[in-house]
This record gives structure tokens, sequence and C-alpha cells, in this order.
């Protein structure tokens, strides 16, 4: 048997016809025998979850073929989880580096550790802030084609009020060939386009609302020095207010 390294090019194609002949050295000399023209038969099984990719140069450009990105909190200022769902049509190897772009307007910091979790697994990427990118190298696990997968990665938003960027997911797969790898195209994520707790098109990623007071009224039961007064307040809000939400009263002085 022989064995050596070609690198792919980088159309798709089919397999072409392999043929091989040998010529046969003659210690008699100075002529070789000459051999014939010989068609190879090809061994044509799954490789990577590519049907018939163990073919001879049969090339296949590796896609995302579905993509979508939804985050679970609309308001600026909180904590956030964006979480994007996927499908390839390749299996994606240990080594295979997933890069999340796009995610601009959070106040998550860069680091070379962020925690995240990917069908379930707890990993960490690294994390530019100004570019909202995220790069995360798969462990030893496969992600089978036609998963479908789920990359959670938790941010916090930022200030103030934005609409949503356009997130695009792309990836190098590895190759157990090296050193060359096959790149997957970027591929824009489709956004939700639901609305969450108040806010329209709140499940898209990083669509950030600032939480206000439409209409705000007080008033109370009593004016008279040194008695029990109630004071109430009438108000709407411009999102849901959820369990565990806060309302801060200001410049009630001179109470008792």
């Amino acid at each position: 048997a022989v064995s050596f390294v070609l690198r792919n090019g980088g159309v798709a194609q089919g397999s072409p016809g392999v043929s091989v002949i040998v010529n046969v050295f003659s210690t008699a000399g100075p002529y070789t025998g000459q051999g014939l023209l010989d068609p190879m038969v090809k061994i044509s099984s799954d490789l990577v979850g590519v049907p018939s990719g163990s073919a001879a140069l049969l090339i296949h450009v590796p896609l995302f073929t579905i993509g979508s990105v939804r985050q679970l909190s609309p308001f600026a200022g909180s904590n956030n989880v964006i979480i994007a769902s996927f499908n390839t049509d390749v299996d994606l190897v240990s080594g295979t580096q997933l890069t999340l772009s796009g995610l601009t307007g959070t106040a998550t910091k860069d680091t070379t550790s962020l925690a995240v979790v990917l069908d379930g697994s707890a990993l960490t990427g690294v994390w530019s802030q100004g570019t909202g990118t995220l790069v995360v190298t798969l462990p030893s696990s496969v992600l089978a084609q036609n998963g479908p997968h789920s990359l959670s990665v938790p941010v916090v938003n930022g200030a103030a009020a934005q609409r949503s960027p356009s997130v695009r997911l792309s990836a190098s797969a590895k190759s157990s060939d090296g050193p060359f790898d096959a790149p997957v195209a970027a591929e824009t994520l489709v956004a939700a386009g639901g609305g969450l707790l108040g806010v329209t098109n709140g499940t898209d990623p990083l669509a950030l609302a600032v939480a206000q007071l439409t209409v705000a009224q007080t008033a109370q039961t009593t004016p008279l020095a040194s008695t029990a007064n109630t004071i109430s307040l009438n108000f709407s809000a411009t999102v849901d207010l959820i369990e565990s939400s806060t309302l801060t009263v200001q410049g009630l002085a001179a109470a008792g």
C-alpha cells in the first residue's frame, strides 16, 4: 500500500477516475518492463458525514444548513443569554473552531475564557467585545451533521437601547491530515422576530430596550401634619414587569 498527502481544491467535485500503471525495473538493464494502465476500484463509504466521502478526490464544500439566534432578556443593563441554533452538512471534529460574530452592544469585557454551553457541555471561548466575536474550539467530542446544535453565550447587555445587530456563524473545520482546515462559510443567523416581556422583537439578539413609565401619578389621603397618610402611585410601564422587579420612589421628603 502507498499513501501520500495532497491538499484538496476549494471547489466541490465528484470523484474522478483514478488509474495506476507499474513500470518494472530490470536489473539486466537499461530497459524497464512496461505495465498496463489499470483503473482503480473506489472505496466509497461515508466519511465525516459526507456520502461516499472516502472516494478519492471527491470534494465537498461544507455548509451550515440551518441557523437561527435568539435571546432571553431584551432589557438594557441586564444579564442575558444569546442562543444560536444551527445544523451542518458535515461532522465537525475535535479542534474545529466555531466563530460567532456581530454580537455588538454588550458590556461584557474582552476575555480568553468566556464560559459558554455547547449542546449541554460547558466550554470556554475567546470573546472580543468591540466586534462582538466569540471563538470556540471543539474539544474531543464531535458535532454530527444535521444536529441540531445549540450554543449558549452569557453576556451583560449594554446600557443603551439599540436595534438587533446582524449575527453570523462561521467555522474552520479541522482536518485529521493537517495542516490545512476546511472553511465553513459564514451564515447570517435568522433572528426569532418575536415579542418578549412587552418588547417588540424582544427575542432578537441584543435588541435592547430601556424600561420607562409612560404614566406616573401620585396622590395622598390627607395633608394634615402629624397624621397617618397613604401615598398612592399609579403608573404604566413600557415593558412587562416580572417577579423580582423593583420600583424605587424618590423625593418623599419630610415624612415622619
